[in-house]
């Protein structure tokens, strides 16, 4: 009788495994439409045999051994490197059209198109230079550019600014994450200490780290009980007993004397008034600081606390990847560009200066706006040339003959001027800056193309490992059931064998 038992119990693990494999299906089959769902497959394994004298040993059925996911640990690190760098494009190309679009070329509101119309009105005004329309063209035209330099460089200020809020907003994101990630380390941590394995809860950790590796490029290092550490440019920033956040320097202003007030939005917050911290540091102390760079602190680190930490001291990232890296480059070349038109504006205004008021000292045509030296943000045509354009000198003298158009032929003529910036014109040292433009731009969208491609064939290879198929779970969903009404069949088989034992044999 206990050789029927022993069967009796074979077909009850057989029962419980397939149980468990349909109930696994079930899950799967829930959560096909789930972001970041792994299917889960139940490992099933041959439970220990007994010997019987004289016969062998004898199976005892089928146990469960474990529920596991169904993933590829390097095919993940692949396509976060590769997320990293896509979403590091995108931000440079988000930014670069936005400064497209302030650049305005080609069109007729464009720099380019408003220096062709100066310049023309210089040409006109020498063929007569006594003409008050004339010069009073030139002053308008002269001062359609100078308002035009004044727009770019402000409209330039505001990207930096809004570029600058957007990495504080993928730092507070950041902190986000890695809190979130620190809450299921531990949590995964109790369920493995057990011998479990906690399949939904590393899923949710591994969303998270794809959603972490558009912000920026990490190293994540396994430890025990499947607890991870992240690193950040070699600092651990999250660990069994680490944890650091990303802050973000929001400006650093050059307020002479060779000091620099830098300001920093702690964890990237903004709103609370504790978290925003500026400092005056001296520029031997400066270092890597400058707007838009990255540093570690601890959560706890309280920057308007005079004994705290100082800013100065806190360590600067190197970042790879990542949108946080492609609004930090591309902020770079934003002030590159405003430079750019600074070195324009100060020529502009300078030689044609030097030109209009020689040997005379009478009047300078442009004006700046502050005691700096010109920059494009400064930039105007003098207030008494836009009341009164007769001031304009067209001539080589102030009391110059009829028809002397010395002064504003040679106006004219730095158009063509070969040596005016960096041994270029005008004309040139803009298309420069403008082709230079253009072609930031579209190598961010190919690499932005070309990075998505690859990355739609990194996420088609992982759908096709780990991914739900409706199909493959019903199909399986019938070989378990069928399995399960097997063993269910035996037991009914092996329960008529036990009423015939014992009740029509009397034992």
């Amino acid at each position: 009788m206990s050789g029927l038992f022993t069967t009796l119990n074979t077909a009850r693990r057989g029962m419980f495994a397939q149980q468990a494999a349909i109930t696994t299906t079930s899950h799967n089959i829930s959560n096909a439409n789930t972001k970041g769902y792994s299917r889960q497959r139940v490992h099933l394994e041959t439970s220990l045999a007994f010997n019987k004298a004289g016969v062998g040993q004898l199976g005892t059925g089928v146990d469960v051994e474990s529920i596991k996911r169904v993933r590829d640990g390097f095919l993940d690190t692949q396509i976060r490197s590769e997320q990293a760098v896509s979403k590091e494009y995108a931000a440079r190309e988000d930014v670069l059209e936005q400064i497209e679009s302030i650049f305005m070329e080609p069109t007729d509101s464009g720099l380019n198109t408003m220096m062709g119309r100066m310049w023309n009105a210089w040409q006109e005004l020498s063929k007569n230079p006594e003409n008050s329309n004339a010069k009073t063209i030139v002053a308008e035209e002269s001062k359609a550019v100078a308002d035009t330099l004044n727009h770019m460089y402000t409209q330039m200020d505001e990207l930096n600014n809004n570029t600058v809020e957007l990495m504080e907003k993928k730092a507070f994101d950041a902190k986000s994450i890695l809190t979130q990630v620190d809450t299921l380390n531990k949590q995964i941590f109790n369920v493995k200490i057990k011998g479990e394995h906690p399949n939904d809860l590393l899923d949710k950790r591994d969303k998270l780290l794809d959603e972490l590796s558009e912000i920026t490029d990490f190293e994540v290092d396994k430890k025990d009980h499947g607890q991870i550490e992240i690193s950040l440019d070699g600092e651990k920033i999250l660990g069994t007993d680490i944890n650091k956040e990303i802050s973000i320097i929001k400006d650093v202003v050059d307020k002479g004397s060779g000091n620099y007030e830098v300001t920093l939005i702690k964890g990237g917050d903004s709103s609370n008034p504790k978290n925003v911290a500026t400092e005056t540091i001296d520029s031997s102390d400066l270092g890597d600081l400058k707007a838009g760079s990255v540093v570690l602190n601890d959560p706890s680190w309280d920057p308007t606390n005079p004994t705290s930490k100082k800013i100065k001291d806190l360590q600067v990232l190197d970042l790879e990847n990542g949108s946080l890296k492609g609004y930090q480059s591309v902020l770079e070349e934003t002030k590159e560009y405003q430079k750019s038109l600074d070195e324009f504006a100060k020529a502009l205004a300078t030689e044609i200066n030097n030109i209009h008021n020689q040997d005379t000292g009478e009047i300078d045509f442009f004006k700046k706006g502050g005691d700096s030296e010109f920059n494009a943000s400064n930039i105007e045509v003098n207030e008494n040339i836009l009341e009164d354009p007769t001031k304009i000198i067209a001539g080589a003298e102030l009391t110059s003959p009829e028809g002397d158009n010395t002064r504003a032929l040679d106006i004219a003529e730095l158009r063509n001027d070969e040596d005016i910036i960096n041994d270029t014109s005008f004309d040139s040292y803009y298309k420069d800056i403008v082709a230079k433009l253009g072609i930031s731009t579209q190598e961010a969208k190919r690499m932005t193309t070309n990075q998505e491609t690859l990355l739609g064939q990194l996420e088609n290879r992982k759908e096709s490992i780990s991914g739900v198929s409706i199909d493959e779970e019903v199909a399986n969903l019938i070989q378990f059931q069928r399995s399960y009404e097997a063993n269910s069949r035996v037991i009914s088989t092996l329960a008529q064998m036990l009423d015939t034992l014992i009740n029509r044999t009397g034992l």
